[in-house]
């Protein structure tokens, strides 16, 4: 999540964007057929982290919707 850092999140941000990212990965797991290994997994959730940082970052602040971009940009990879 290096992307962020032009700033810092207070603890209420960090704490809804920890949960868009649980979340985010838990729905992205839903499409896989074979497990990850844990560089894999680490490698997805740096992924989606970045992806959800980023569109907060650009004023989106609905959990929802950052959930869901972060999703389907890893869905279309």
């Amino acid at each position: 999540m290096q992307d962020k850092l032009k700033g810092s999140f207070d603890s209420e941000t960090m704490a809804m964007l920890t949960r868009v990212l649980d979340e985010a990965l838990k729905a992205s797991m839903g499409f896989r057929h074979a497990p990850l290994n844990d560089t894999e997994l680490q490698n997805l959730k740096t992924r989606l982290g970045r992806i959800i940082v980023s569109g907060y970052n650009t004023g989106e602040t609905d959990p929802n919707a950052l959930k869901i971009a972060a999703v389907k940009s890893i869905l279309k990879e």
